[in-house]
């Protein structure tokens, strides 16, 4: 995956730079997680991955997929990805987006997996801390996995706070082990 980041990476700033010029985050956000999820399907990675189909006709397949979705722009982005046999690395443009999105909106997406259904008012107090300990907006998804005996496990990017009842029994047993 690091060598499609590395040959997506000048494409997903340049879309970030056209995005942040217009101040139309949320519209290539639209456009991009439409395209990525396209390009997922096992149809559409047979007819892009077909050497007898041209990638002018594969960029038009696409753009005629997505013509409601997408702007001039975006149909712009298909063709040059087309041209230059870069459209399967979709995915990786849309999460390389959405991470120079969240650094310039000081934002960051956040999962909160707990063993029961939270009430409100300690999501609102989750939001908060979370917000005030990342210090971004964060944007909060609870999630519910009775597969957990108490506790909650936060993942948010890279890090993961596991408060888990199962986190904190490995956790006594990895120090218990330790010490032996």
């Amino acid at each position: 995956m690091s060598d499609s980041i590395t040959v997506i990476r000048p494409y997903a700033k340049a879309v970030f730079l056209m995005a942040k010029g217009s101040g139309l985050y949320e519209n290539w956000s639209s456009m991009l997680v439409f395209l990525s999820n396209l390009v997922r399907n096992d149809q559409i990675i047979t007819i892009l991955q077909d050497p007898t189909i041209g990638n002018q006709k594969k960029a038009d397949f696409i753009i005629s997929i997505g013509k409601q979705v997408l702007s001039t722009e975006g149909k712009n982005l298909v063709r040059v990805l087309s041209k230059y046999r870069r459209l399967v690395h979709l995915p990786e443009l849309c999460e390389l987006y959405e991470l120079y999105r969240e650094e310039e909106e000081k934002t960051m997406n956040i999962t909160v997996v707990s063993a029961v259904e939270i009430e409100q008012p300690m999501k609102n107090n989750l939001i908060t801390v979370l917000s005030s300990r990342f210090n971004r907006k964060a944007f909060v998804k609870f999630e519910v996995d009775s597969k957990l005996l108490g506790g909650m496990v936060i993942r948010a990017k890279d890090k993961v706070i596991n408060g888990s009842v199962q986190g904190r029994l490995a956790a006594l047993q990895n120090f218990l082990v330790a010490r032996s």
